[in-house]
């Protein structure tokens, strides 16, 4: 099998456990994950049993509304008081 035949598996894929997740967002570790589900913070889950798992579509939107979007037009920064 090859690359494209890999990604397109991976793209039909519906569930993404918690090792997967980290994958696809650097800087999160599993701790991290398990931190967030227990304040039920980040994106939703499915627990079945003690096995956990993402809707790949879900975590997905999530992700992109953790975007903060920049304003290239300012072209200068309000002074910070001293």
């Amino acid at each position: 099998m090859d690359e494209t035949q890999l990604s397109e598996l991976d793209e039909r894929k519906e569930h993404l456990t918690p090792k997967e997740v980290c994958e696809r967002f650097p800087g999160v570790t599993l701790n991290t994950l398990a931190v967030w589900r227990h304040y039920r913070r980040g994106p939703d889950f499915i627990a079945v049993g003690r096995r956990i798992f993402y809707e790949r579509e879900v975590f997905e939107r999530w992700r992109e509304s953790q975007t903060t979007h920049c304003n290239p037009d300012v072209t200068h920064l309000p002074r910070r008081r001293s």
